[in-house]
């Protein structure tokens, strides 16, 4: 069971309870032409991307592509963007990459909750609080210009 879908509450967008699937759905192309087989790949892809839901879920897809005999098959991996951002996929697809060769996969690091704990701890620290004058200061603050590099370009003008 996973954690799919979120909910808007009161207290804003929370994590849903668990209890949706993300299955693997199986495509067999090995008896299409290749030409079909590449249409048939990015009309599914679109399909499943544009497949996921915010409220009911679920916020992955998964595609197992069998190209047939003779070529090697493709794993389509959808997440929507609340669910995962980019540095996240990169420790994802390591994660895949380690399990598919075998590889143990490294220990569970730090939660997002733990994370937000700790960072929230911090933020009452006497350290951290004897610097809140000095931010609040920055923040209201004039900025300053940013160098331009050829004349025309200081006459441009930010709406």
């Amino acid at each position: 069971m996973t954690r799919c879908a979120w909910r808007l509450t009161d207290e804003g967008l929370v994590n849903a309870p668990p209890g949706c699937e993300a299955p693997v759905e199986w495509v067999d192309l090995g008896d299409a032409p290749g030409f079909e087989q590449e249409s048939v790949l990015v009309r599914k892809a679109a399909e499943l991307q544009a497949s996921l839901d915010l409220r009911t879920g679920p916020l992955i897809r998964v595609a197992y592509f069998d190209l047939g005999a003779g070529q090697a098959a493709r794993l389509l991996i959808v997440i929507h963007h609340l669910a995962v951002d980019g540095v996240s996929w990169r420790i994802l697809l390591e994660d895949f990459q380690r399990a598919y060769q075998g590889s143990p996969l490294p220990a569970k690091t730090t939660s997002y909750r733990e994370w937000a704990q700790r960072l929230t701890d911090l933020a009452q620290t006497d350290g951290v609080r004897r610097e809140l004058g000095f931010w609040l200061d920055v923040q209201t603050g004039a900025a300053a210009a940013l160098p331009a590099d050829r004349a025309a370009a200081r006459t441009l003008r930010l709406r």
